[in-house]
């Protein structure tokens, strides 16, 4: 998923690239024409729902892994209990 959001990022930093040097050779008329294809918003659409993902995948593992150390260390704090009695 990372190499999706590099991907797109490099992508959309391409077509931005595009469109300055579309405004440095013929003007805004061709930058205008250029942006109301909608490109650059495709790009940042597709950003947002990838970082939304991956976001949501390292929440998931997140609570996951939480779960599992509070699981642990219930348990050493039973072993440490009974030891200590």
């Amino acid at each position: 998923m990372e190499d999706s959001i590099v991907e797109t990022l490099n992508n959309k930093r391409k077509e931005l690239d595009y469109s300055i040097n579309l405004v440095n050779a013929f003007g805004k008329d061709s930058a205008a024409n250029r942006e109301s294809e909608k490109v650059g918003k495709v790009y940042m659409d597709s950003l947002q729902i990838l970082t939304d993902r991956l976001s949501h995948r390292e929440r998931t593992l997140l609570s996951k892994h939480l779960t599992s150390l509070e699981r642990n260390t219930r348990i050493e704090d039973s072993v440490r209990f009974l030891l200590f009695c």
